[in-house]
């Protein structure tokens, strides 16, 4: 199984990164509402009292990782707005929006996005993050890179919002397919070659071979 980097999370404290680090993965996968500051600390390895010297509550913990992630989304919105800018053909741009996909990818950048998915309806922030940001953001930074490509010539007049749904739906397909690997699910996906059929699906879109 491969195993990815870690996120950038910006504490000092290393004790607190981990407890963020446990939490994510937690929320995501048990619930919010099922797992408990006793149940945080246990799996972060201190005494249970002394998790509140870093967070105040579970809210907090959850508002902590939703911050952290709305943070690594909007580095890559801008990272990719300024890279399809430089490119020299539509393929181009679809290729540097899947390298930047798959060189971002942690665990941290799936289970914040599951967790968001998750939480959306009880917690706002976990809604503003995964509709607001991740959704409709994300499909709009992708739609306008598109949208510049034709203007530039780079390919004619097709239907950008469609494509952009497509990337957008990549880009978690992508997370799940990439965490999974580390636990031993995907193991006989090919990444690349899924990668690339996307490529291929918006080119055929835009009415251009691959």
């Amino acid at each position: 199984m491969r195993e990815l980097g870690a996120p950038n999370v910006d504490y000092d404290d290393a004790t607190k990164t981990k407890i963020l680090m446990v939490a994510v993965e937690k929320f995501a996968l048990f619930g919010y509402d099922k797992v408990s500051m006793r149940d945080l600390a246990e799996a972060s390895s201190i005494v249970a009292p002394s998790i509140y010297n870093h967070f105040s509550n579970k809210q907090d913990i959850l508002g902590a990782i939703m911050h952290r992630y709305e943070s690594e989304l909007n580095q890559f919105y801008e990272m990719q707005a300024r890279l399809s800018a430089e490119a020299n053909s539509l393929r181009e741009i679809l290729d540097v929006v899947m390298a930047e996909v798959k060189k971002r990818v942690h665990p941290f950048s799936y289970y914040a996005a599951l967790c968001a998915m998750r939480n959306q309806f009880a917690f706002e922030p976990a809604r503003h993050v995964f509709y607001d940001v991740f959704l409709i953001r994300g499909r709009d930074v992708t739609r306008r890179q598109l949208e510049l490509a034709v203007e530039r010539g780079l390919a004619r007049p097709f239907d950008c919002e469609a494509a952009a749904v497509t990337l957008s739906n990549c880009v978690l397909s992508v997370l799940s397919f990439q965490v999974g690997q580390i636990h031993g699910f995907y193991e006989n996906m090919d990444i690349e070659k899924w990668c690339e059929g996307q490529i291929r699906l918006v080119l055929s879109v835009a009415g251009m071979e691959a």
